[in-house]
């Protein structure tokens, strides 16, 4: 019963980010982690950027016992695969179980040879746990 109680929990937040995050015609994609320790959920609000966008990034970290990490300051940390990803913030707080970013990107290549739109991985991490999701850059030749 206790199991079915924090599925249905991670159920009802899940319904939460996805009607916080907006749906429009947006493509939200999350990532979850597993394992025994902390847990983080991971989404963003679309699976591209272009150049010169940005999309959403929020996680949701649970504690070993399934429940909702206390307010932190500056602890879970946002990074990218690709460099040229900005954060607003990297280190964000913990705000009743979630952190929240924006990530942006301007493709930094020539304007007469422009390089092809390219994968980026997106990463959440706290005290041990990991989750990443990956997203494309689409270039401007695009």
């Amino acid at each position: 019963m206790m199991a079915f109680r924090k599925f249905f929990i991670l159920f009802v937040l899940f319904v939460i980010i996805f009607s916080s995050v907006g749906c429009s015609d947006d493509k939200p994609v999350y990532s979850l982690s597993s394992g025994a320790g902390y847990n983080i959920n991971l989404l963003v609000s679309d699976g591209e950027i272009s150049d010169g966008g940005s999309i959403s990034i929020q996680a949701f970290v649970t504690d070993p016992n399934g429940d909702p990490v206390p307010d932190e300051d500056n602890v879970v940390m946002f990074s990218c695969s690709q460099n040229e990803i900005k954060f607003y913030e990297d280190r964000c707080d913990i705000k009743n179980g979630f952190a929240k970013t924006t990530a942006q990107w301007e493709d930094q290549s020539d304007d007469d040879n422009p390089d092809p739109s390219m994968k980026a991985t997106i990463s959440a991490t706290y005290k041990g746990a990991i989750s990443q999701v990956q997203v494309i850059l689409v270039s401007k030749a695009f």
